[in-house]
């Protein structure tokens, strides 16, 4: 495995790319795995800059960042992997606990099997020098408050019993998210529902990622706003049983027509359906 990079890199680290129907990025990325033929394919991306405006825009690209990942691991048939941004460095914040929530669920909504934290011990400690990130440790060993937020988050994601992962990535269907992130998600992986899913209900705006296992449906359902908790109703074409796992573990098992769940700011949880 070879860390590749993100899509806001220069034009000028992708290569020439004689393919007019795709974009720079997307080629960079087919071009290595055709060339390379790595186990896994892993990026980074890191949207979380010093001034919170920008974030709309920054989502916006890690979303088309996220596809392009997922669309070639599939096409070549490996795992894919990510890092997630828990630490603040120059241009960037630290994001606090809704926002590495976020992260770390919007990475496994799109199906990739791993992730890495960025970054865990600082390199340096003297002012003025490259190299000075606020990160889960200090530069002389000692655990910061960073530290403590990404263990409560890997504690959460441990509840899941990581069911999601024999379960293959199909798509998503989006309820009242901005044109902008809508847009953002590759066409061809975009659903206005999906099988069992009819109907989603809810003041928020929510991702849901379709997953498929031996056929049967599961739905990754993800508050995609990580200021604001959010209540949201799936309504399924027929009474179902269901399994809803989050940070409480295996938190719900019923049979209806209808799944309600409360969702955190950035938080997901996975339902097995059938």
């Amino acid at each position: 495995m070879c860390n590749m990079f993100p899509n806001y890199a220069p034009d000028s680290v992708f290569g020439p790319n004689p393919n007019l129907y795709e974009s720079n990025y997307y080629n960079y990325l087919d071009t290595y795995m055709q060339k390379v033929r790595p186990d896994v394919l892993s990026f980074d991306y890191y949207p979380f800059m010093k001034d919170p405006k920008a974030d709309p825009d920054w989502i916006a690209g890690m979303l088309t960042n996220l596809s392009d990942i997922r669309n070639i691991g599939k096409k070549y048939g490996v795992d894919t992997w990510g890092f997630v941004q828990n630490s603040g460095w120059s241009y960037t914040r630290v994001p606090n606990a809704n926002e590495l929530r976020f992260i770390c669920h919007l990475h496994l909504i799109f199906g990739l099997k791993s992730y890495s934290y960025f970054l865990y011990c600082q390199p340096n400690d003297k002012p003025g020098t490259a190299g000075i990130f606020e990160g889960m440790l200090t530069f002389h060993g000692e655990k910061t408050d960073i530290y403590y937020r990404v263990k409560k988050q890997n504690k959460d994601l441990k509840k899941m019993k990581g069911v999601f992962l024999n379960y293959d990535h199909v798509g998503f269907v989006t309820h009242n998210m901005t044109k902008k992130h809508t847009d953002a998600i590759a066409k061809d992986l975009r659903y206005d529902k999906y099988k069992e899913l009819e109907k989603i209900k809810s003041k928020g705006s929510i991702l849901v990622g379709i997953f498929e296992k031996d056929r049967k449906t599961g739905l990754y359902v993800m508050n995609f706003d990580y200021k604001k908790n959010n209540k949201v109703t799936l309504e399924l074409d027929l009474k179902t049983e269901f399994k809803v796992w989050g940070d409480g573990g295996l938190e719900h098992m019923k049979k209806a027509d209808s799944i309600k769940l409360k969702l955190d700011p950035g938080e997901g949880k996975f339902i097995e359906l059938g």
